[in-house]
């Protein structure tokens, strides 16, 4: 029989077969997305394999039985796509909770794409017109949540240099369907068979009319969304935004909310102007468990404390009972048992940090990572992390939280355990350090026979990690500081502590490093800052490790921004702490303006281009710039600059003024397609491009 949305099914075949069954999460013509069983985990993982390697499990899915969801206290999305909303199933009731409790969001409610799924949107020519989108759409991102997938089309447009590619036209006729396009975006492809690199445009339309779907308008449906007309941006920078609708969920996770989950709140800034906060919102511990549960080790952790304190609290996790159910009793048993200890939550989560992608049309497009933060009640949103503000034409409070990433990375979870002095899983095997770094290195006056060294030791000897950076959610770290969650109680910090009383210092850079003052050498906060409170400082120490605090303090620029210009909304950080690389590096001050006035005269590359659009036209205006091969000739610059860069500094060292030259370019190469900055480079270096 043909399976069904929210059905039981058994593994048969592949990978997975006799493992625990699950339940259908979403259909294509020929493969199935399934949430599998797994005790003990706050959110089951979501697996995708053939149609017959599964089976029901039973003969028939009764009208009765439903997925097990909580009950759902945000309206469904708005049926403005012209699907009509279905019936609800019914749910079971939810497990006892403290009075006190906030009201819990739904994790499992059917996504809008199940509503789709009628005659009155099937494709009438018989195509199976979903396989080819099924198999390049992110099968979780906010576009997937937004509109069915029967209206999703992905066109793939080779760019090779040997010839100008053709590129399809924002509005075209495929079958019955009339297409417009949403989205497109420059995907790196496989190297060829002689080494060469290939560039892959995909083009994401949206079918607005025919094949029995109902009609809609495009740019009206997106206005609804956010406030994209009255944004006042350069086209590039809108089309980035609308990338943003199908940024993928590398965890698969996405999370109906309401605009009541969300707070707005002022960001630090510094004497400058400069926000000290940029692209960095908050999350309390409550919220952030009930979202995407502890993490590994959560329910171990919290059944030890059950355990030690002898508290009345059953241990298990099954149907509808989940992690933060548990924590909520064992929290509200300590109570009554006269026990102030805080909330269960903290101690048990082992995430950090998540990278986020958030949207409604009373939030408008939010882009950024949220800090565990405690004493909150709802997720602050900083005015950095807005990137379309909220919709003028519509204030439903529905609101879609999509999870892209969450901290710490596995990896990163084994250097955890190396720190607290327990053994990394047989598995573990850190990557190799790329050249960029050594290359730094090298120009910090590192010896290569210490890099060498340090390079060929056992993966538990490591001292590095790449690290996800966050604003200091107390506002205690002194100006200048920073401070690396988990790594306070190691044995390594005692390694790089020195015998003075002042801060030992961590070297900290970010990807891409370019010039010799993109590495530096940073305090570390190691002993209670006297802004901060006990509980706080407590609560600091407690974090696992996985992200590096910077401080909001001070009078100049963001912290984070002096470091390779990076900032906090997503950047990693490459922190180490080893001893013999440390000794050896000598940070160097950023270039000054008369040494930059010493450098040959840059000429114009590519010209500024800044002119924003708007009015009832401006999606028209962003699909231009979008199919304008001009602008997508542009993109391969910054790997053509980026190689030249390396080949003088392989050559010359990095001081070469030719390496500045280009890195420069390449870091306004970077920002082109979004800001549309100018992009500058000395007039003897541009044969060097083939200009």
């Amino acid at each position: 029989m043909a399976l069904l949305v929210g059905q039981r099914v058994v593994f048969i075949a592949g990978t997975h077969k006799g493992k625990s069954p699950g339940t259908v999460h979403k259909l294509t013509p020929k493969q199935v997305y399934v949430r599998r069983d797994r005790h003990g985990a706050e959110e089951d993982p979501v697996v995708r394999v053939n149609q017959e390697s599964v089976r029901p499990e039973s003969d028939a899915l009764e009208p009765s039985v439903a997925p097990s969801v909580e009950p759902s206290v945000a309206p469904p999305l708005p049926p403005s796509l012209g699907i009509p909303p279905p019936p609800q199933p019914p749910v079971a009731a939810p497990a006892a909770a403290p009075s006190s409790a906030p009201p819990r969001p739904s994790l499992d409610e059917p996504p809008p794409w199940q509503l789709a799924a009628s005659a009155a949107a099937a494709p009438s020519s018989g195509r199976r017109v979903q396989e080819r989108v099924s198999q390049t759409v992110a099968p979780v991102s906010f576009l997937t949540e937004w509109l069915p997938e029967e209206r999703l089309h992905v066109r793939e447009v080779e760019l090779r240099p040997s010839r100008a590619p053709q590129l399809p036209p924002p509005r075209l006729s495929w079958g019955d369907f009339e297409l417009e396009l949403l989205s497109a975006k420059l995907d790196e492809a496989a190297k060829g068979r002689h080494g060469q690199r290939t560039y892959v445009y995909r083009m994401l339309y949206v079918k607005v009319a025919g094949g029995g779907l109902p009609r809609l308008c495009l740019r009206e449906e997106l206005e609804k969304l956010a406030d994209f007309r009255g944004a006042a941006q350069p086209a590039r920078k809108l089309a980035s935004r609308l990338e943003l609708l199908h940024s993928p969920s590398h965890t698969h996770k996405a999370v109906r909310l309401t605009a009541d989950d969300f707070e707005f709140i002022e960001e630090p800034a510094g004497s400058t102007g400069d926000e000290m906060s940029d692209g960095c919102g908050f999350i309390p511990d409550a919220m952030l468990l009930r979202l995407v549960g502890g993490g590994t080790g959560a329910l171990k952790a919290l059944r030890k404390i059950i355990d030690d304190e002898q508290l009345p609290v059953k241990k298990h996790v099954r149907g509808e009972r989940k992690l933060h159910h548990i924590v909520e009793e064992v929290d509200a048993a300590r109570a009554s048992a006269g026990r102030a200890q805080g909330s269960a939550a903290a101690s048990i989560l082992s995430l950090v940090a998540l990278q986020i992608r958030a949207f409604g049309p009373s939030i408008g497009v939010i882009k950024g990572v949220l800090m565990r933060k405690p004493g909150i009640t709802k997720i602050q949103i900083t005015p950095s992390m807005l990137k379309v503000p909220r919709s003028a034409v519509c204030n439903d409070a529905w609101a879609s939280l999509i999870i892209a990433n969450e901290h710490p990375f596995t990896n990163n979870r084994c250097v955890g355990r190396l720190l607290r002095g327990e053994a990394p899983p047989p598995t573990f095997k850190p990557k190799e350090l790329s050249s960029m770094i050594t290359r730094l290195w090298q120009g910090l006056g590192v010896p290569q026979s210490v890099i060498a060294e340090y390079m060929a030791e056992p993966p538990a000897r490591i001292a590095h990690a790449w690290l996800v950076g966050v604003a200091d959610p107390t506002g205690a770290l002194p100006a200048g500081h920073l401070f690396v969650t988990g790594f306070n109680h190691s044995e390594a910090l005692r390694e790089v502590q020195p015998r003075s009383t002042r801060a030992p210092q961590l070297f900290i850079t970010r990807s891409p490093c370019i010039k010799p003052a993109d590495g530096r050498m940073l305090p570390l906060v190691v002993t209670k800052p006297a802004a901060a409170s006990d509980e706080d400082w407590q609560w600091m120490n407690d974090l696992p490790f996985g992200a590096v605090i910077f401080s909001t303090q001070g009078d100049g620029v963001p912290l984070a921004s002096t470091i390779a210009d990076g900032d906090v909304d997503g950047d990693l950080y490459f922190v180490c702490w080893r001893p013999a690389i440390l000794e050896h590096v000598k940070p160097r001050p950023p270039v000054t303006p008369a040494e930059m006035a010493g450098l040959p005269a840059a000429e114009v590359l590519l010209p500024e281009d800044t002119a924003t659009c708007g009015g009832d036209s401006w999606l028209e205006q962003v699909q231009a710039y979008q199919t304008d091969l001009t602008a997508l000739q542009e993109l391969p610059l910054k790997g053509k600059l980026w190689v030249a860069m390396e080949r003088v500094v392989d050559e010359h060292g990095i001081d070469h003024p030719d390496a500045h030259a280009f890195g420069a370019a390449f870091a306004e190469a970077l920002e082109r397609p979004k800001h549309g900055k100018a992009v500058h480079l000395p007039a003897h270096l541009t044969s060097v491009l083939g200009r």
